[in-house]
């Protein structure tokens, strides 16, 4: 779980890395169509990574559900 966290923290500042990377180059570039497209990608890339890390959250969480379940019924197994 605290692995999962730890991916969790630096996808969320890698994600937020891009989203100032994206706003310096836009402020920077003279060509305000480079800029909209540099702004655009940094935001899709900041999107696909927040979607990815929180798919490995659901994954992860679904794990855990069914390791509980699995220790459970082996539990009321060994008692019967």
């Amino acid at each position: 779980m605290v692995l999962l966290t730890k991916k969790l923290v630096f996808g969320s500042l890698a994600a937020t890395a891009a989203i100032i990377i994206a706003v310096v180059n836009a402020i920077s570039v003279r060509s305000g169509a480079i800029a909209l497209l540099t702004l655009a990608a940094s935001m899709a890339l900041a999107t696909l990574l927040f979607l990815v890390f929180q798919h490995l959250k659901l994954m992860h969480e679904r794990l855990l559900t069914q390791e509980n379940e699995l220790d459970r019924r082996e539990e009321a197994f060994k008692r019967h």
